[in-house]
C-alpha cells in the first residue's frame, strides 16, 4: 500500500512538472523547464534556453520585491521565446539548405575523445575525427563546427574545427581538434561516457580543393551571438 501511495505521489509530481498551463514560480522554474523540455518537443532546445535566459533576467528583481510567482504560464513564456527565436530559425534553415551539398562531398566521424587538465578550473577536451574525401580531387582545407550531446540530447561540448592538410581524392585521414571546457558536469559526462553513447554532430562550413575550387555556406548561426 505504501509503495502504491508513493507511486501516486510521484505521478502527480511529474504531471505537474509537465503542465504548460502552470503558473511560473521563481523558486522552481529551472527544474520545471528542464522537465518540460523532455515532454514537449514542440519547443526546441533554443526555446528552452531563451526561456531560461528571460527568467534569469527578471528573477532577482521579482524576488527582491517579495514576489515568487509570475503572472505568466510556462506556455506563454515558451511561446514568447519561440517567437523571438524566429529570426534564428530562418538563418538556420538557410544554412541547412546550403550545407546539403557539403555533406555529399565529405564524411566526418567522431572516433575518440580525451581530456586534459590545463590548470585551475580549466580543462581541454580533444576530439579525434576520421575525414573521408568523397570527391575525385584532393581537398586542401575543410572547416566547420563540432557539437557533442549526451544521451538526453543536451549539448555538452562544441568547438570550431579546421583541417588544413591535403586529403587525397577518395581517401580517409585522421585529425584532432579541441577546445576548453569549464562546466564540471559536462566534463564529467564526457569523461565517463563511452564515445559510442555520445551523440556527435558535424556542421560543415567550407571545403577548398587543391585546384582552387571553394564551396562554402553562409556559416551556421551561433545561438549565443543573439544574447
Amino acid at each position: 500500500m505504501k509503495k502504491l501511495f508513493n507511486l501516486l505521489i510521484l505521478t502527480v509530481l511529474l504531471a505537474s512538472c509537465s503542465d504548460l498551463s502552470k503558473k511560473i514560480v521563481l523558486t522552481e522554474y529551472g527544474g520545471v523547464l528542464k522537465s518540460l523540455s523532455k515532454s514537449h518537443t514542440e519547443y526546441t532546445r533554443y526555446d528552452f534556453k531563451l526561456a531560461d535566459y528571460l527568467m534569469n533576467a527578471v528573477a532577482f528583481q521579482a524576488l527582491s520585491s517579495g514576489n515568487s510567482e509570475i503572472d505568466m504560464t510556462y506556455k506563454e513564456l515558451l511561446d514568447r521565446a519561440h517567437e523571438k527565436n524566429k529570426g534564428f530559425y530562418e538563418s538556420l534553415d538557410l544554412y541547412n539548405k546550403e550545407a546539403e551539398g557539403l555533406y555529399k562531398l565529405a564524411d566526418v566521424a567522431f572516433t575518440q575523445g580525451e581530456y586534459e587538465h590545463t590548470g585551475g578550473d580549466s580543462h581541454a577536451y580533444y576530439f579525434y575525427l576520421k575525414i573521408k574525401n568523397k570527391k575525385e580531387k584532393d581537398i586542401a582545407r575543410i572547416k566547420g563546427t563540432v557539437e557533442i550531446f549526451n544521451k538526453n540530447g543536451e549539448m555538452i561540448f562544441d568547438s570550431k574545427f579546421q583541417y588544413k592538410e591535403a586529403i587525397p581524392a577518395n581517401s580517409e585521414t585522421e585529425a584532432v581538434g579541441g577546445n576548453y571546457i569549464r562546466d564540471n558536469h559536462d566534463l564529467a559526462t564526457l569523461k565517463d561516457t563511452p564515445v559510442k553513447k555520445l551523440i556527435f554532430k558535424w556542421y560543415p562550413e567550407e571545403i577548398v580543393y587543391t585546384d582552387g575550387e571553394e564551396i562554402s555556406t553562409p556559416g551556421r548561426p551561433i545561438y549565443e551571438d543573439l544574447f
